[in-house]
């Protein structure tokens, strides 16, 4: 009959809706705290006014950090398609260790390096930056890549606020969602059937037509 085989497709469909939802905060959070991330001298040339930062004997400068790789999402759906690998997702500003011959380069005081043995970001830029001087870049950055996994000075915080986000927030909201979703095929079954039960069993006409059953 096709009654209980609209039943069982909608119950099937239901089932999946179900299981696909999921509120995902935690792992947001979690992807602030470290991600793995990518920075190129090239983006100095971009800045308004680049410069080389220096404490007498160490040089930095300053270039956008970028997200690599696929971040997170904050809901998932087991209908989402699979993300292709995105644009590299600009993460803030880091400030990097360059070595000397490299700094001299960038300033006008010493002859073109070739290659760029190294290039590395440091924490607590912000006081380092409170004790530097600054020198003007003058010079091309070329285009230096590095990659390495970033880890948040607030890091610890996080961590500690993870299994407290992960019961007080993404399970009552992942759940809240999954019973609004099965209301809805609830409702839906509902209706459908009412609108079976108007429908003579045999012929498939409105019960109250007698057309040809009764």
């Amino acid at each position: 009959m096709f009654k209980p085989t609209l039943s069982a497709i909608i119950c099937c469909i239901a089932v999946c809706l179900l299981d696909s939802c999921y509120f995902n905060s935690t792992g947001v959070l979690l992807d602030k705290a470290k991600y793995e991330a990518t920075a190129t001298t090239a983006d100095l040339s971009t800045q308004p006014t680049p410069q080389v930062y220096t404490d007498g004997t160490e040089y930095y400068i300053e270039l956008p950090r970028y997200r690599s790789g696929v971040a997170p999402q904050l809901h998932y759906s087991a209908f989402e398609q699979q993300q292709d690998s995105p644009a590299p997702e600009k993460r803030g500003m880091g400030l990097y260790r360059i070595p000397a011959d490299y700094a001299l380069w960038l300033t006008g005081k010493g002859k073109k390096v070739d290659n760029v043995s190294f290039l590395e970001e440091v924490p607590d830029a912000a006081v380092i930056k409170s004790r530097c001087s600054t020198l003007p870049v003058v010079k091309s950055p070329g285009n230096r890549t590095v990659n390495y996994t970033y880890t948040s000075p607030n890091a610890g915080l996080m961590y500690v606020a993870v299994p407290f986000n992960w019961l007080l927030v993404d399970l009552p909201v992942t759940a809240v969602e999954n019973a609004a979703i099965a209301a809805c095929v609830v409702s839906v079954v509902y209706l459908l059937a009412e609108a079976d039960d108007d429908e003579c069993p045999y012929c498939g006409h409105d019960q109250d037509c007698h057309h040809c059953c009764y």
